[in-house]
Parts: C-alpha cells; structure tokens; sequence
C-alpha cells in the first residue's frame, strides 16, 4: 500500500509487476515517474474536490439553520419579517432548510 498524506493512495496486489514498471518498463524512468506524479496529483484534486464539495453542503446547512433560529426567536419576539427583493432568498433558505428538517 503506497499511501499520501496518511491515506491509501495505491494498493500493489503484486510487488514484482510493481517493481518492474518503477525500475524497467517499456517506457523511460523519467517519463514513468513523470506519468505517476500525474496520476497523484489527479488522485490529490479528486479527494481535495470532494472535500470541498462536503464543505460546501456543511456551510449551506449551517447558515440556513442559523437564518432559521434568528427567524424562530423573530417570531417568539412577536417580530415579523418582511420579504423584499434584496432579501428574498432569506425566505428560499429558510424554506430549504424546513424541508431538510421534515425529510430528516
């Protein structure tokens, strides 16, 4: 197992075959090393995609339960919000994360 940062990053099933393609492929070590430093860094971008992706979703979720709460203690206040242009998409969020709330 050849791991980056701490994580599998490649699994070797057979050490010889792997050995082989490191020390004497068909194609030159430079362009071998240079082709596997590729494909690592494409591995890195996809894991660091998906990172962010689920960071992403985490803070939508956050904000909208925020923006809800503040609505919630609006209303026990006796306070209501009034929807404009500018700030409409309150509303849509607030609607999203009701749904979120009911589909659990």
């Amino acid at each position: 197992v050849l791991t980056v940062n701490g994580k599998a990053a490649v699994v070797v099933q057979e050490a010889g075959a792997f050995q082989s393609l490191i020390v004497g492929g068909a194609a030159p070590r430079g362009n071998r090393i240079a082709s596997m430093e590729t494909e690592l860094q494409s591995f890195k971008l996809a894991q660091l995609r998906q990172d962010l992706g689920a960071g992403v979703e985490e803070l939508d979720y956050l904000s909208a339960r925020l923006l809800r709460r503040q609505r919630l203690r609006q209303r026990q206040r006796g306070q209501s919000m009034e929807y404009r242009q500018d700030n409409l998409h309150e509303l849509f969020d607030e609607i999203r994360m009701q749904d979120r709330a009911h589909l659990g």
